[in-house]
C-alpha cells in the first residue's frame, strides 16, 4: 500500500511536467538581451530584432522582470518549422499609450475560408482600440474588436484560442469578449484562424511587448499567464521537489497511520 501512494504521487508529477512540455510550442519571455531566444519547448526560433530595448517593466502577475520596448519603427521576426495544430491558444501581453494606427502582430495568423484565405493581423486603432482584422483584396474585415480603449498606458493580456472545431473565443484581461462555435462571423463570412510558421511583431506600434506564448491546445482562463501566480512553465527542478515533498509527505502519513 505504502510503495502504491509513493508510485502515484511520481506518476502525477511526471505527467504534470510532460503535460506542461507538450502544451508549449513557442515563448519568447524577453529576460534576456537580443535575439530573444525561443522558450517553448518545441524547435527553437529566435526573434531577430530592430531598434528594441528591454526595459525593466512588465505586467504584475506575468513572470519575469522585464518586457521589450518597441519604438514606432521598430519590429521583431521569426521565421520556424512548426507543425500546424488545429486547436491552439496565443496569448501576450502588451501596454501603449499611443493612439496612432499600428500593428502589434501580423504574418501569424491566417484567417478565412479554407478556398479564400487571407492575412490577419492584431492591431491598434485610432481610437485606442484593439482589434484583430482580415484582409480581403484591397479592402479589409474587422473579425473582432475590444469593448474597451486599451491604448490606456497600462499593461493588459491578450489571448486568443481556437478548438480543432474551429471554436473561437477572445478573452483581454481574462474576461470572455467574442465566442463563436463556427470560427470568425462577419458580415456572413466563416474565418476560421490558422497559425503560419513566422511572426512579425510591430508595425508602427510604439509601446511594451511582454510573455508571448503559443500553446498546441485551448487553455482556459485561469490557465493564462496573467491569472497565473507563477510561469506555466515550471522549472523541471521546482517540479521534481514539488513531486518529492509530496512523496515525502505521503510516506509520512503512512508512517503515523
Amino acid at each position: 500500500m505504502k510503495k502504491m501512494f509513493i508510485v502515484s504521487a511520481c506518476i502525477i508529477t511526471l505527467g504534470f511536467v510532460s503535460s506542461v512540455k507538450a502544451s508549449t510550442e513557442h515563448y519568447w519571455r524577453f529576460e534576456q538581451p537580443a535575439p530573444y531566444d525561443d522558450e517553448g519547448y518545441s524547435a527553437a526560433s529566435s526573434l531577430s530584432s530592430n531598434l528594441e530595448s528591454i526595459v525593466s517593466d512588465t505586467a504584475v502577475n506575468a513572470p519575469g522582470d522585464t518586457s521589450v520596448y518597441l519604438p514606432s519603427g521598430g519590429s521583431m521576426y521569426s521565421n520556424f518549422n512548426d507543425p500546424t495544430h488545429s486547436a491552439f491558444t496565443f496569448e501576450l501581453f502588451f501596454k501603449t499609450s499611443s493612439t496612432s494606427p499600428s500593428i502589434l502582430v501580423s504574418d501569424f495568423f491566417i484567417a478565412g475560408p479554407y478556398r479564400a484565405t487571407s492575412a490577419a493581423t492584431l492591431e491598434i486603432n485610432s481610437t485606442g482600440n484593439l482589434f484583430l482584422e482580415r484582409e480581403m483584396g484591397r479592402d479589409t474585415l474587422i473579425l473582432w474588436e475590444s469593448d474597451n480603449v486599451l491604448a490606456d498606458g497600462q499593461w493588459h493580456h491578450f489571448a486568443l484560442t481556437q478548438t480543432s472545431a474551429e471554436y473561437v473565443a477572445v478573452y483581454v484581461d481574462s474576461n470572455l469578449e467574442y465566442a463563436n462555435a463556427g470560427g470568425f462571423f462577419n458580415d456572413r463570412i466563416l474565418s476560421p484562424v490558422t497559425l503560419q510558421n513566422q511572426i512579425t511583431l510591430g508595425g508602427g506600434y510604439e509601446g511594451n511587448l511582454d510573455e508571448i506564448r503559443v500553446s498546441s491546445e485551448v487553455l482556459a482562463p485561469e490557465q493564462f499567464l496573467n491569472t497565473y501566480s507563477a510561469p506555466t512553465i515550471p522549472e523541471p527542478v521546482s517540479v521534481v521537489l514539488l513531486g518529492l515533498s509530496l512523496v515525502s509527505m505521503v510516506y509520512k502519513r503512512i508512517r503515523n497511520c
